[in-house]
């Protein structure tokens, strides 16, 4: 029985995620075949990789781990080579990987990828939604090739470019009672109450950068709801919960609809960039290059930036 790559794949992706089970969503596999994959390497090395605790806890054996670390040196080498050969290939070797946070990912990139595969489609892009701090980890460890984020990375090993800076405004359910933009002073901020999304979260930083700018803490907020989810946000918004703030380019519709009302700050206004993330050591693919060209373009085309 040979080594092959797909098998360390599975058991890089197993021992990263701690589940069987969302490991084989994340790569399109039933879990028996998962199963499989471990077993074959098993069988391969004659040890145990995995300690089964209980049907969905495990372990890594001292094993395990010493796999995990070559497995890991051996999909580096396979994706160099790719990136490498793909210089003298007709066609593209490497397919890209992207993370983005959950605005990026919601908003922003799936018209991007939509016009892209249109002019491309012989390149395959993943996209993975998930928070920025989860993001830079993948890109370090070589699980995504790029990402598009709402925060900065501070890795040394990352670099990063602007693509977009945009307004971040504050909304509430309309009211027929005001007249909007309605305008109101910090102070008036702190007793009103409100729906954030959670820590960690870019428009969330941005609104804490603020605030201590100004010597308010995010505890002086009087906050109702926190939510990881932007849609939920607005419905708790639409139902009366309380104020929130979002890039404006999200609630443009709903304010335009009579749905929500734009609230504005006496004394400032803020602002929101979004990054292109990438690892400064081993630079782009021929494919990759080509998307990130074409990601900056449609995305200056469509949504202006904000001096």
């Amino acid at each position: 029985m040979e080594l092959s790559l797909f098998s360390l794949k599975v058991f890089l992706r197993v021992a990263e995620m701690k589940s069987f089970s969302e490991a084989a969503a994340s790569l399109f596999l039933t879990q028996p075949a998962v199963s499989l994959q471990i077993q074959k390497l098993e069988a391969i090395f004659q040890t145990e990789l995995i300690v089964r605790k209980g049907p969905a806890e495990f372990n890594t054996t001292q094993a395990g781990s010493m796999l995990f670390k070559h497995a890991e040196e051996f999909l580096r080498l396979e994706k160099q080579l790719l990136f490498d050969m793909e210089k003298f290939s007709l066609v593209p070797l490497t397919h890209i990987n992207i993370g983005a946070c959950c605005i990026a990912g919601e908003q922003l990139l799936p018209l991007v990828l939509k016009a892209f595969k249109e002019k491309s489609p012989q390149i395959k892009i993943m996209l993975h939604v998930t928070k920025c701090d989860d993001i830079f980890r993948g890109l370090a460890s070589g699980a995504f090739d790029l990402a598009c984020t709402d925060k900065a990375p501070t890795s040394k090993a990352l670099a990063k470019k602007k693509l977009l800076k945009v307004p971040l405004v504050f909304f509430e359910a309309k009211r027929e009672s005001r007249s909007y933009p309605y305008s109101i002073s910090l102070h008036e901020l702190k007793l009103t109450p409100m729906v954030l999304r959670e820590e960690g979260a870019g428009c969330r930083a941005e609104l804490m950068k603020m605030l201590s700018r100004n010597g308010i803490k995010i505890k002086d907020l009087t906050i109702q709801a926190v939510s990881e989810s932007n849609d939920a946000i607005l419905r708790l918004v639409k139902s009366g919960e309380g104020v929130s703030i979002l890039p404006e380019f999200m609630i443009q519709r709903d304010i335009e609809e009579g749905l929500l009302g734009k609230i504005t700050l006496k004394e400032t206004r803020l602002f929101q960039e979004f990054y292109l993330v990438f690892r400064k050591r081993g630079g782009l693919s021929r494919s990759q290059a080509d998307f990130v060209d074409f990601m900056v373009d449609h995305l200056e085309s469509t949504n202006p930036t904000v001096d």
